[in-house]
């Protein structure tokens, strides 16, 4: 296989798999299967944004790299548009059933406080309230953003060889606040301090080769953050959660999949390229529906409700998918 696709098709796999363990945070199963799948399913957010890192520069010319910074600002703030717009819809709708007064609910939902909140921490009470899974997403443009300003002011500086370095105190900024001020979320699950530092380092890990210990099977790392969840109880992400992003990156697991059949790597690229942001997106709205619409207790509709926002999530990515890809056909015609 073409090393090219080889790396590409590793990804997206990865891709596939971390948007499946964020639905497992956010709709998660009964029992001690939820707090042992949350603590390995940490790492869906922080490899979304190192593999974000991996691809933004498609090359070494600095101008260049301010134009594809350009267009992933663009990118990532139409889609952020059009989420927000479908999840600001649901929530007017949730809160019509309950006989709120949206005039009033929005005027104070949409304040010049609550955007402050939501520019500088990526939340506020309105995300928190039906979508709070979309820091993600406004995390990502200010990252974009701030990486763009830099490429412009500081073009002489080496982003791919020096960021870790930036990318590693901001992080180890972030695990000491989350120690010290756990309650604290919006301090440390931001922009700053847990998208920019995994960008960087997603930066750096496709110009060098990483240590000798991210040679270490992935799984190796994610059963030691569920060790750590053990010990030391629930954390945004955990340190063994920062080394299996790493481990991901490392080159010499991109033939990790060979085990598989060539039909599923098929199936689990095609959710990995073009099902997994919106599976991201919208799965948050399937389950919250689904909690108002159907009432039943017990650990056997625990587990088929898990299971069917996964799937519900999977059908409505794909009918996107494919009215997008019929739009385009159109437009060419």
């Amino acid at each position: 296989m073409d090393k090219t696709k080889q790396e590409s098709d590793y990804f997206y796999i990865w891709k596939a798999l971390a948007c499946t363990l964020v639905v497992f945070i956010h709709c998660p199963f009964p029992g001690a299967a939820r707090w042992i799948l949350t603590a390995a399913a940490r790492i869906g957010v922080p490899f979304f944004f190192s593999v974000s890192g991996w691809y933004l520069f498609r090359t070494d010319d600095s101008e260049q790299q301010v134009e594809q910074l350009k267009g992933k600002i663009k990118k990532t703030a139409h889609m952020l548009l059009r989420v927000g717009a479908a999840y600001t819809l649901f929530a007017v709708i949730v809160e019509l059933s309950v006989g709120t007064f949206i005039p009033e609910w929005l005027s104070e939902k949409f304040s010049i406080s609550e955007i402050l909140k939501l520019l500088v921490y990526n939340s506020n009470s309105l995300v928190d309230s039906y979508a709070w899974h979309l820091w993600w997403l406004f995390a990502m443009l200010n990252c974009y953003v701030v990486l763009y300003c830099w490429k412009k002011l500081c073009k002489d500086f080496n982003l791919e060889k020096y960021g870790n370095k930036i990318g590693i105190v901001l992080l180890a900024v972030m695990l000491i606040l989350q120690a010290v001020v756990p309650q604290k979320l919006a301090w440390y699950r931001n922009w700053l301090f847990e998208g920019m530092p995994f960008i960087l380092i997603g930066i750096y890990a496709q110009k060098n080769r990483l240590p000798a210990m991210f040679k270490l099977p992935t799984a190796f790392w994610l059963v030691m953050s569920v060790l750590e969840a053990h010990a030391f109880g629930k954390k945004e992400i955990y340190f063994s959660t920062v080394l299996a992003v790493l481990s991901i990156l490392n080159r010499g697991h991109f033939t990790s999949f060979a085990w598989m059949s060539e039909r599923l790597k098929k199936v689990l690229v095609h959710i990995g390229r073009e099902l997994s942001a919106e599976v991201y997106c919208y799965h948050l709205m399937i389950y919250t529906t689904l909690i108002f619409q159907i009432h039943i207790d017990g650990d056997v509709w625990g587990v088929c409700r898990t299971f069917l926002v996964l799937g519900l999530s999977m059908l409505l990515a794909e009918l996107l998918y494919r009215t997008k890809v019929k739009t385009h056909k159109k437009q060419l015609v």
